[in-house]
Order: C-alpha cells, then structure tokens, then sequence
C-alpha cells in the first residue's frame, strides 16, 4: 500500500473514532472501524495476532475482527482476549467464543469484572486493542476511577 493511501486510511479511521466519540454512530458502524485494519498486519506465512477488547460486552467486535482477519490470511492465527463487567453479557461472549473456537482457548481468556478496578489482562500485550466504553455505565465508571486514584491516608 502506498502512502497517501495509508494516510487516507488512517485519516478515515480518525474521523470514524470522533464520530463514534460524539455518539453519532449506529452499531453496525463499528464493523467499519474494525474493517480498517491494516492489510499488512494480518499478510504473511505464520502470523498469529492477538486482539483484546477491555470493555467485550457479548464480544462481537471481537468476532468480526477475528473474521477480518482471516478473511485476509485464513492460515493466520487469532487469539482473542476481553473482558466484561455485566455477567450476563460475558457469559454470552463466552458462549461465542466456545463456538468459534471449540477448544475454549479463546472463552478461557475472556474475563469477568471491571477492567478500571481488576485489570485481569495487565499483564498482556496485544496486536489490537479496542475499546468500546460502556457511557450507559459512566456514573458507576466514574466512581471505581475515583476510589483507585483517591489519596490514600
């Protein structure tokens, strides 16, 4: 890929991320974002990439990035890692996990609890991040940041 067209990309991806941070976005619009990935990173013989996602919700951007992943290398590798503070929803990202992947590797590394109080995946380095902030949850998000960073006596 040449330069103006990789800037071109990242510049869509900017304006993609602004829209979605001022809330003027629809669901199906964050497969778009994920569907920006660089081609690059996922060409080549032996690759294996790793994608966390620290707010996974059911874990569907996790699924589509894995798809679009091997869309573009169907021998390269994928590990997927997330965590989720709604029970009920890391169950269901779990569950889908178990599907796509059923040796459990990929449900073992889906977390539950809050990623701002008990980061369970601080220890870990990823090829791709996401983060879909849970906003419907920001009062209680706001509380957990500020008993962490409160001064201790």
């Amino acid at each position: 890929m040449n330069e103006p067209a990789k800037f071109n990309n990242v510049v869509s991806f900017l304006w993609a991320i602004a829209d979605l941070l001022n809330g003027a976005f629809q669901k199906s619009e964050f497969q778009k974002i994920i569907l920006m990935f660089d081609t690059g990173l996922a060409s080549g013989e032996g690759v294996a990439r790793t994608v966390n996602d620290c707010c996974c919700g059911t874990g569907g951007m996790l699924t589509i990035a894995k798809d679009h992943i091997q869309q573009i290398n169907p021998q390269a590798k994928v590990f997927l890692y997330g965590q989720e503070l709604n029970p009920q929803t890391w169950a269901i990202a779990r569950s889908d996990m178990l599907i796509l992947e059923p040796e459990g590797k990929d449900a073992e590394n889906i977390k539950l609890g809050s990623t701002l109080s008990n980061d369970q995946l601080a220890d870990k380095r990823f090829d791709f991040q996401f983060v879909n902030a849970p906003y419907h949850h920001f009062h209680a998000v706001n509380v957990a940041v500020e008993e962490r960073c409160a001064p201790t006596a």
